[in-house]
């Protein structure tokens, strides 16, 4: 019935980026600096929302793609990130603007394991 969930899912990667897809690590950072970005958006539009700590929490994020990140490929990262920050985006869309409770909490529940996840990936 939520076909919207599967669609909010980072997309997978082209074929002749497979020495990205191939490192979890660098393809795992992409992914969480782009979800960042996108929760740093919402939290200025929300101010019961502490950007400070997303904003800290994006920075850190940054610095850990940035080490990992091969010269070259900065472009296929930047891609990665945007893709991400756009599935991000969409989960959060619907969880403050869903169409119903069910779709919101949905939302709502994928967006706070993403960030568990990435929020994990940084040494505190």
């Amino acid at each position: 019935m939520i076909n919207w969930f599967i669609a909010a899912l980072p997309a997978p990667a082209l074929p002749v980026w497979d020495s990205i897809t191939s490192a979890p690590l660098l393809r795992e950072f992409a992914y969480c600096a782009g979800r960042y970005s996108a929760e740093l958006e919402f939290s200025w539009m929300f101010s019961d929302i502490d950007s400070g700590q997303i904003a800290r929490d994006r920075l850190a994020m940054i610095s850990l793609l940035e080490a990992v990140t091969p010269p070259d490929k900065g472009p296929e990262v930047l891609h990665l990130r945007l893709v991400a920050k756009v599935a991000h985006a969409e989960l959060l869309t619907r969880m403050w603007f869903g169409t119903g409770p069910d779709e919101a909490r949905i939302a709502q529940q994928r967006a706070e394991v993403e960030i568990a996840q990435c929020r994990a990936l940084i040494l505190s």
